[in-house]
């Protein structure tokens, strides 16, 4: 009986799977059969059920923060699709399998539409934007050609990159360390590609000081052989393809051995030089041996003076010695063969026998010299001071090309990133052992000088982690890449690690699992990256792998005088310019990055020193010492270059000029103008200032500032809402005496000139508000001010006068002040003598710079517009940029009122500028900008055009557009969304409110935590500054016309440099208004105009530059 009763229990449980293979086979074959009759529903896309999995592996892969909402979306609509699915297949299997009628097939067909309209299938569904990988903010090169590379090639100036036939060059690397071995490769690399030879990397070796393994160079640096921009082969691939075709010989087997591998060593079985005598011997040419200490290779003319170090093994003081001047195509051009070899490695393939015997005479006789180095033959040295190309374009275009093509593998800049990341805030010190002993208190002295108190300082050093005690002994506490590795490896072990006493945390699991990717001959790299972080950076000199530091901190934008060295005689070596001098491998020079990206040679900053200047044998014992003159603090962080545009005030060496010769008067703190601000937007109160700066300026007079208020619009107050014009532009208090506040000149001003004023002006000069009917109306003041001070007879008329200060008869005050179309007809501009006017020996006298405000109040106020008879240019603001209204008759003096504006009225820096640069960084300096005004209704045509121009705009290869907005609704750009990453500063200050709160952020990238509790920090009224100077970073900016918040992101631009081109308007006909030249016209204020910025380091007006369009009367078409 239990027998049987098993028996059943295998028969029905045999029973219960036939039923279940029977349902599922009859479902598969229920669907196919529906499937038939909607071939759509899997065309491309396999089975039905297919499209379920996926819409789960796009979920789950997630997006970036710019299609986040897509995602949400997509998701929602995959659960909602599942549901469908399973219904819909329970109705199929509740229905007979057989015999469907057409009624049947129709009601399927209508549960399918609206199954599909659910979800649809993948090949019918909007794209969801791609959202690009993250960028490394390490990242200073760019993989593809820029259009001034591309213009430059196809005008010629530079030739292509492989010529037709092929030829080759070969060469011998150093058998120093790496970065000798890097110097000596660009150097060949750049004469390579100036003459459109293909370069022959050396074999793979071992490497001084990288182990003892064979790694070919092309593994250290991999765009050697990916990048189109150069010819670069192995020696490998030249004896086997390139060699047959090009030359008869062929070399023995031997040789053909040794280019797979070798040791550079001349007694190896398998040693390098085997081949380098195999290509001397061949192709290499006796009298051709490079000497970067007296020579020098040109391309282009011979005539450059750009071949003088002013030092050299054979000058004296007495007897200067210049390089010689070698003609680079006449001896690597294609005349001269198919295939040249370089001798390039000094002593080790050239020069042995006689080094020998210079070696064994000198250890006889202490009378012989030993050997001159630089007469060895190696390329030890930066190539841009060995290969020469007078035209600066082109000499930018190959320093560009080093910078892009000779760099690390990606994993080396990832693994850098998180250690930095890791770190935050620190300084870096590279200390060469043997170089210096950091015992001596001395010493360590020195590189406290530019470290903070509490500060990490990062050490790039061979020497022991316990030599640098003396810097933790004075509170910096120190870290190195060889202490994170000892860390890794006793974590490895368990070993129980002591908590640091000075606070620091260990580093997150990402940074050891970076570090695991790194190989042992590759630390060094990394320890170079992260160095080349730091806020300052001090090196050691004659290394070239400080060297390697300085340039990459050049190509980060890092400002210059952040760096210094550890050598008390030149710690202050960075903190001016000089151009490259023998022995040139002892440091790196600006020449490397300065103007990288323009068409016009490295040079000083303006109100930089010029050690080129100085006694060049006083520079090789000591720089001069820096002073409170000539050495600012160190800055709060690293903005890019073209952000931090200004200067000390009237500091360069064309101020003191002007300043010493009388044609700009001193300031003397006897004599004030006063005036009312604006009372429109923060940058019509910025154009009115900056015209009274200069007036006041011009005059010897100092610029009294309006008493701190509320300014239009700007209410989103943390803290407070009145400002002083010097909070929000501290630059302002940079030139002693150039303005001061309103309470100093009541307090100490005003009774010195025995003024007496009423007492209720006391409260007003600290604090008021800019309405005529408030308790402490700032009305008041200006009341009394214009009722003692002011000239009932004069008010500023931008549209009509223009203010000329010098010759008076200058032919150049016609064209300045000609009508060039304005609002009340063609009628020029009638001049006002700036000198009688403004000059006068009275103490005080008060400007009317704020329109209907304090002026003609009752000619305005509540009438309708057709009744007003004040026309809006006769109201006195001073709304137009300072250089079209004010007119210099000498350009030189007009270019030091516009420097002096550049210099000074700036935003708070490190509060706004450093968040800004944080965000730029962020960004990956690669990116669109635009700014989009919405709620300006007056100026409709201002609204449209944002996404045509971007798509007209964008540059290939960039996706993300930055967008600098006062739209609230983010689904107004949802048009740029659709095919760009969009970032707006509403949607980065969201998620820093969220940081702040310790919300979870949406997935996606995203700023750090510290840059966007940074930004939470910045007062609600200072937004609109880190706006604009994100915006101005753009390497496409597209404005609005009409919008003096356009105009100051395009003054920036102007200011650092940025090219006039690169800057275009959302309004129709007005697209192109930066693609040529226009002089101002009227109205004014309406955009900005390139003299405010081209020429401003110089002696001369702003002018077309040749070829340039010139445009007339706004004809852009």
């Amino acid at each position: 009986m239990g027998k049987e009763r098993g028996g059943g229990s295998t028969f029905f449980a045999a029973l219960l799977v036939a039923c279940g293979i029977m349902s599922f086979g009859l479902l598969e074959w229920r669907l196919s059969k529906t499937l038939s009759h909607h071939p759509t529903r899997h065309e491309g896309d396999g089975p039905w059920l297919k499209p379920r999995v996926y819409h789960r592996r796009r979920n789950s892969e997630g997006v970036g923060s710019g299609a986040s909402s897509a995602a949400a979306a997509e998701a929602a609509a995959a659960r909602a699709a599942r549901a469908a699915d399973r219904a819909y297949a329970a109705s199929l299997t509740a229905k007979d399998a057989a015999g469907q009628t057409r009624a049947q097939i129709a009601e399927e067909d209508a549960a399918f539409a609206a199954h599909l309209t659910v979800v649809p299938p993948p090949h019918r569904r909007a794209p969801v934007p791609h959202t690009p990988k993250a960028r490394n903010p390490l990242r200073y090169w760019t993989s593809t050609q820029s259009a001034r590379d591309a213009e430059l090639l196809r005008t010629g100036k530079v030739p292509p990159v492989k010529s037709e036939p092929e030829t080759f060059l070969t060469f011998v690397p150093d058998v120093g360390g790496f970065n000798n071995v890097r110097l000596a490769l660009e150097n060949v690399l750049v004469i390579a590609r100036a003459t459109s030879r293909t370069l022959v990397l050396p074999p793979p070796q071992t490497w001084y000081k990288l182990g003892d393994k064979i790694h070919a160079l092309e593994e250290f640096l991999p765009d050697l052989l990916t990048s189109q921009r150069v010819s670069v082969i192995t020696a490998q691939q030249f004896v086997e393809d390139k060699l047959p075709r090009t030359h008869a010989l062929q070399p023995p087997s031997n040789v053909v051995d040794v280019v797979k591998g070798c040791h550079p060593t001349h007694k190896a079985p398998d040693s390098c030089f085997v081949w380098y005598a195999w290509l001397e011997e061949h192709f290499g040419r006796n009298e051709v041996v490079p000497d970067v200490g007296l020579t020098c290779l040109v391309f282009g003319s011979l005539k450059t003076n750009k071949c003088g170090p002013k030092t050299s093994s054979l000058t004296t003081k007495q007897s200067p010695h210049n390089r010689t001047l070698l003609d680079g195509y006449g001896l690597y051009g294609a005349a001269e063969g198919p295939i040249l070899h370089m001798r390039s490695s000094g002593q080790a393939t050239h020069y042995h026998s006689q080094i020998e015997a210079n070696r064994k005479g000198r250890a006889k006789d202490k009378s012989i010299k030993p050997m001159e180095p630089a007469r060895l033959g190696r390329l030890l040295a930066p190539f841009y001071a060995y290969v020469i190309f007078p035209d600066p374009s082109v000499s930018n275009f190959y320093k560009r090309l080093i910078r892009d093509v000779v760099h690390f593998d990606d994993r080396i800049y990832k693994c850098a990133m998180l250690i930095t990341r890791w770190l935050g805030d620190y300084s870096s010190l590279h200390a060469r052992r043997g170089d210096f002993q950091y015992s001596s208190n001395d010493n360590a002295e020195v590189v406290l000088r530019s470290v903070r108190r509490g500060e990490v300082l990062w050490i790039a050093s061979d020497a022991s982690f316990q030599s640098f005690s003396a810097f933790e002994r004075a509170g910096r506490p120190i870290m190195s890449l060889a202490y994170l590795l000892d860390l890794q490896r006793r974590q490895k072990r368990h070993i129980i690690i002591e908590k640091r006493l000075d606070g620091l945390s260990m580093p997150p699991h990402e940074v050891w699992a970076a570090l695991e990717n790194i190989r042992e001959h590759e630390y060094g790299f990394v320890d170079v990256l992260v160095a080349a972080e730091g806020r300052t950076f001090t090196g050691t000199w004659f290394s070239t792998f400080s060297g390697l530091i300085q340039r990459i901190r050049g190509y980060r934008g890092k400002n210059d005088r952040d760096t210094f060295f550890s050598s008390r005689e030149r710690w202050a070596a960075f903190q001016g310019f000089e151009s490259p001098r023998a022995p040139l491998y002892q440091r790196e020079w600006p020449a490397a990055w300065r103007n990288i990206e323009g068409d016009i040679e490295a040079a000083p900053l303006v109100g930089e020193r010029s050690y080129d200047r100085d006694d060049v044998w006083q520079l090789q014992r000591r720089y001069p010492a820096l002073d409170s003159k000539s050495w600012h603090p160190q800055t709060a962080c690293d903005l890019p270059p073209k952000m931090r545009y200004w200067s000390p005030p009237e500091t360069s060496d064309l101020d003191r000029r002007l300043l010493k010769d009388g044609r700009v008067p001193p300031l003397n703190r006897d004599r004030f103008l006063t005036f009312v601000p604006d009372l429109g937007g923060f940058n019509n109160v910025r154009l009115a200032l900056e015209n009274v700066v200069v007036l006041a300026r011009a005059t010897g007079r100092t610029l009294v500032l309006p008493p701190p208020q509320t300014y239009y619009l700007f209410t989103a107050c943390k803290e407070k809402c009145a400002f002083g014009l010097e909070e929000l532009l501290p630059g302002l208090l940079a030139r002693k005496d150039l303005v001061i506040t309103a309470r100093e000149f009541f307090s100490e001003e005003v009774p010195r000139l025995k003024v007496d004023p009423p007492q209720h002006l006391s409260d007003v000069v600290d604090r008021c508000t800019p309405t005529k009917k408030a308790g402490d109306s700032c009305f008041l003041w200006y009341d009394w001010l214009e009722s003692n001070f002011g000239d009932p007879e004069h008010f500023p008329d931008v549209g009509l006068q223009c203010v000329v200060f010098g010759n008076k008869s200058d032919d150049g005050i016609a064209d300045f002040c000609a009508p060039r179309t304005q609002i009340n007809g063609a009628v020029a501009r009638q001049v006002v003598d700036g000198d009688a006017y403004y000059g006068t020996n009275t103490p005080i006298l008060h400007l009317r710079t704020c329109g209907v405000a304090t002026h003609f109040h009752d000619a305005w106020h509540g009438k309708p517009k057709g009744d007003r008879t004040v026309e809006p240019a006769r109201m006195g603001r001073l709304l137009a940029p300072f250089y079209t209204y004010i007119f210099f008759a000498d350009p030189a003096v007009g270019n030091f009122y516009k420097r002096l504006v550049r210099d000074v009225v700036r935003v708070d820096e490190p509060r706004v500028t450093c968040v800004a640069a944080k965000i730029v960084e962020w960004l990956g300096n690669n990116y669109v900008s635009v700014h989009a005004r919405r709620n300006e209704f007056q100026f409709v045509e201002a609204k449209t055009g944002v996404a045509d121009a971007v798509r007209r705009t964008m540059p290939a290869g960039t996706s993300t557009v930055y967008v600098a907005t006062d739209e609230k609704d983010p689904t107004f750009f949802d048009e740029l969304r659709a095919n760009h990453q969009v970032v707006l500063l509403s949607e980065l200050l969201e998620a820093a409110q969220n940081v702040s709160r310790g919300l979870a952020l949406r997935s996606g990238n995203w700023p750090s935590k510290s840059v966007l509790l940074a930004l939470n920090r910045i007062n609600g009224n200072e937004l609109g500054f880190v706006d604009a100077l994100i915006a101005s970073q753009g390497t496409v900016f597209t404005g609005a016309w009409f919008s003096t918040y356009t105009g100051l992101i395009n003054r920036w631009r102007g200011y650092g440099g940025f090219p006039d081109s690169s800057s275009y308007f959302s309004t129709p006909g007005r697209f192109d208004a930066f693609q040529g030249y226009e002089k101002p016209r009227s109205p004014l204020y309406m955009r900005e105009w390139v003299e405010g910025w081209r020429g401003i380091d110089s002696d001369v007006a702003a002018a077309p530059r040749p070829g340039e369009r010139v445009f007339v009367d706004g004809a852009y078409d």
